[in-house]
C-alpha cells in the first residue's frame, strides 16, 4: 500500500501515513495545525476537529497527546510549509474530504488489497499496537475512547498473534 500511496497526490500520502502512525481521525488529520505539533517533545496534541466543512472540539470535546516517533517527526519535517493547518491547499484551504477517500481506495487497489476507507487507517493502528502487546487502557487513551468497549472494537489480532497466544499452551502442556 505504502509504494501504491506514494503514486498518489503527496498530500494525501503523508496525511494517510500520519493517520497510521498516530490513530488520528480523518477530521483531527483535517484539523491538524502546526502549533499542534511539539517537535522537542515529539508530541502531537489534537485539539481540532474539521468535520462537515467546520472546525470544531475533537469528537470526545476534549484535547489529548499523542507520542510521536522519530522517523513520524522527520516525515512531518520534510514537509512542513507556512500554512496554518498541515494538510492543506497551496492557498491555506482545506483538502477536499472525498477526494482523500477516493485516492485512499485507489492506492488500494493499486496494491491489489482489498479496497478501504479513513477508519481502516485508525483500526489498523490499533490492531498494530495491541498485537505488540500495548495494553488496551494505553490504547484507549491515544485513541481518545472515553469507554474500553469502544477501543475493543479497534483491536483485530491477526491469525499470527492469535496462534502465538495458543503457542502459550504447549509451555504448560509439557508439564
Amino acid at each position: 500500500l505504502k509504494v501504491a500511496l506514494g503514486l498518489l497526490d503527496k498530500n494525501f500520502e503523508l496525511m494517510f501515513t500520519i493517520a497510521v502512525k498516530t490513530g488520528l481521525r480523518r477530521g483531527e488529520l483535517f484539523g491538524l495545525r502546526w502549533k499542534d505539533i511539539d517537535f522537542k517533545k515529539s508530541i502531537l496534541y489534537v485539539r481540532k476537529n474539521y468535520v462537515r466543512g467546520k472546525i470544531t472540539t475533537p469528537k470526545s470535546r476534549k484535547s489529548r497527546s499523542v507520542p510521536l516517533t522519530e522517523s513520524t517527526l522527520d516525515l512531518l519535517k520534510s514537509y512542513m510549509h507556512k500554512r496554518k493547518f498541515i494538510f492543506s491547499k497551496k492557498d491555506g484551504s482545506h483538502l477536499s474530504v472525498s477526494r482523500g477517500g477516493k485516492l485512499l481506495r485507489k492506492a488500494c487497489k493499486k496494491a491489489e488489497i482489498e479496497p478501504c476507507g479513513w477508519h481502516v487507517l485508525r483500526h489498523t493502528f490499533a490492531s498494530e499496537l495491541v498485537s505488540s502487546g500495548v495494553p488496551i487502557a494505553v490504547l484507549k487513551e491515544l485513541l481518545g475512547h472515553s469507554d474500553v468497549k469502544t477501543t475493543m472494537r479497534y483491536t483485530h489480532l491477526s491469525p499470527k498473534v492469535q496462534r502465538e497466544a495458543i503457542g502459550i499452551l504447549e509451555k504448560y502442556n509439557s508439564n
